[in-house]
């Protein structure tokens, strides 16, 4: 039997223990074979490296017990969760599809400009999210993690001129393939797409470097 630690007692650290256990008697028993699968065993030895440091990255992992976003009024945690890399852990996190919680810490600067495009997507143009801050309690190897936001005002696209000699790609054929649609709300996203999908326009006509700019006018 194996014996764990109390602090290391949990379902995602037994789970991986018990894959190694198993890959390790494996291994055992090929070594114990009058004629030894070299092949099975080269194939082996490097899962088993992977799990043992799996295993060992999970005993120093730091788990975000927490997740703040203060001042998102309109989106919700399970909104952010679908962009960030750092996410409040989850019950059941050892469950497929499940939020671990573990720190990504080279991700934290990332996450608050994935945040603010989300934002965008959504119309907020005047969106801002700063920087996160990350509260480590060594003691328990958990975290709090705080997001600051301001919304600002919801936008809908109100109008759409391309600006394009018609002798090399008609404007008029291009608005009806447009996924930014006057009168739903602006989406940042969106009106990236457009913007690839002109310039390919423009390049199928034997312009391949042309270059095609946006400039958004909010109505303050």
């Amino acid at each position: 039997a194996i014996t764990i630690p109390l602090e290391y007692d949990k379902p995602q650290i037994l789970s991986r223990i018990t894959t190694l256990n198993t890959k390790l008697k494996s291994l055992e028993t090929f070594m114990n074979l009058q004629v030894i699968p070299e092949q099975r065993i080269a194939k082996l030895i490097p899962e088993i490296n992977e799990e043992i440091k799996g295993l060992y990255k999970q005993w120093d992992e730091i788990i975000i017990k927490k997740a703040n976003y203060h001042g998102s009024d309109n989106l919700e945690q399970d909104d952010f969760d679908l962009v960030t890399a750092n996410k409040e852990i989850e019950f059941a996190s050892w469950w497929f599809g499940q939020n671990d919680g573990e720190v990504k810490i080279d991700q934290l600067k990332y996450d608050a400009r994935r945040i603010n495009d989300l934002y965008f997507e959504k119309g907020y143009l005047d969106a801002q999210v700063k920087e996160p801050f990350l509260d480590i309690d060594f003691a328990s190897n958990q975290a709090k993690l705080d997001f600051f936001i301001t919304e600002g005002e919801k936008y809908t696209t109100n109008d759409i001129k391309i600006y394009l000699d018609s002798s090399i790609v008609d404007p008029a054929i291009i608005y009806p393939e447009l996924k930014l649609i006057v009168g739903n709300t602006f989406n940042i996203k969106k009106l990236r797409q457009d913007q690839e999908y002109i310039k390919t326009q423009v390049a199928n006509k034997g312009y391949a470097f042309a270059d095609v700019r946006f400039d958004i006018k909010k109505d303050e």
